[in-house]
């Protein structure tokens, strides 16, 4: 999400990547969803400690490391309708980069490190190698 607000298409980012999006009573209630909806730079800040870190939080790679597009020009365009016309994903690269820059920062935090804390990450990926499926 963009430090614009949840509503806010911008180049980096779509509204469509937030399933939170989809309930109307969320959509309908633009307080509601920018108290609750923030751009992923404020993940560090929320997980300093457990009074600010929510319950359930949804992490949302951008435009640039969701997996689908192409993450730099013209390598990257090129990459991409190259990938369109063969069974290989194009982008799954972007993708492990967004994880190997955010997991860290939840490992490492200081609420995941809390022995009076339960936590789990759970990684969903809808990518694979087949274009054509």
């Amino acid at each position: 999400m963009s430090d614009a607000g949840p509503y806010v298409s911008t180049s980096n980012y779509a509204p469509d990547q937030l399933p939170f999006l989809a309930y109307s009573d969320i959509y309908n209630d633009q307080a509601r969803a920018t108290a609750h909806l923030h751009p992923l730079t404020q993940m560090a800040k929320d997980l300093g400690s457990s009074a600010s870190t929510p319950n359930f939080v949804w992490f949302a790679a951008n435009e640039a490391n969701n997996g689908e597009g192409p993450i730099d020009f013209p390598g990257g365009i090129l990459h991409y309708i190259g990938g369109l016309l063969t069974n290989r994903q194009y982008n799954v690269k972007a993708s492990d980069q967004f994880l190997q820059q955010t997991i860290p920062t939840i490992v490492n935090s200081d609420v995941w490190n809390d022995p009076s804390q339960k936590s789990a990450i759970f990684i969903t990926f809808d990518e694979d190698s087949d274009n054509l499926s």
